[in-house]
């Protein structure tokens, strides 16, 4: 498969235009980003609509480069031929048009990576929870970004065939869509609290298996000890001793 129209539009909106090298993770001064000096990157170095070193296309960033937006446009259908063969590739379901969009930019984004632990539930034939999963990838660098919330909704929206109701930004607006992308840690349910302090037990109980005879009488004693020191205070506060 290949990417529409419609998925191509959706890149092209969040990851914009830029004919400079900039660094995805510095903010925008009145709307535009400013061309990458040379110091330190806090992000990903990055030019055109997207294009960082660890895209397909062999253009490699340096301090001082340029582009117009017509090479932008050629250097994003080489970069995105490669997001198009690991959907492709490691999907091994059917896919419809707009879930195969939504996956190459998602891919475009986050990386093979993160594509790959995306899909596994999608594999198995759950569409649903994969949809879901989209909204784990909304974070970088550890903070919640606004621009990464739009694109997972936009491309929700595509999932869904609903392209047309897609609000896709300005392009003279840039939107943060870094390409450093971490997977948020899902919430923690009443489920997976039981399931740690049961790991937790059979981890201490494995330990104990696992020591000497004497010291299973040492740590046995101290135990029993522990324990009659208890009751003896309990008992004394109680008045139960004379």
């Amino acid at each position: 498969m290949k990417i529409s129209k419609a998925g191509l539009d959706l890149i092209k909106s969040f990851e914009s235009f830029v004919p400079h090298v900039y660094d995805d993770l510095r903010a925008p001064v009145g709307g535009q980003y400013q061309e990458w000096d040379g110091r330190s990157p806090k992000g990903t170095l990055t030019i055109g609509y997207g294009h960082t070193n660890a895209a397909k296309h062999p253009l490699k960033i340096k301090q001082g480069l340029r582009v117009t937006e017509a090479q932008a446009c050629e250097i994003l259908d080489v970069d995105l031929d490669g997001s198009e063969a690991d959907v492709n590739r490691m999907v091994k379901v059917p896919l419809s048009q707009g879930q195969f969009d939504a996956l190459v930019s998602f891919t475009f984004n986050c990386g093979a990576g993160a594509l790959a632990n995306l899909i596994k539930p999608l594999n198995a034939g759950d569409y649903k929870s994969t949809r879901a999963k989209f909204d784990l990838y909304v974070k970088s660098k550890g903070q919640t970004l606004r621009g990464l919330v739009r694109r997972r909704d936009a491309e929700q929206a595509l999932w869904d065939n609903r392209a047309g109701d897609v609000a896709l930004p300005k392009w003279d607006r840039p939107v943060e869509t870094p390409k450093e992308v971490e997977k948020a840690a899902p919430p923690t349910t009443q489920e997976d609290k039981t399931t740690e302090k049961l790991s937790i037990g059979a981890a201490i109980l494995n330990a104990f298996a696992g020591m000497s005879q004497d010291w299973k009488v040492i740590l046995a004693v101290g135990a029993i000890s522990l324990i009659a020191l208890g009751i003896f205070f309990i008992a004394k506060r109680k008045g139960w001793l004379s």
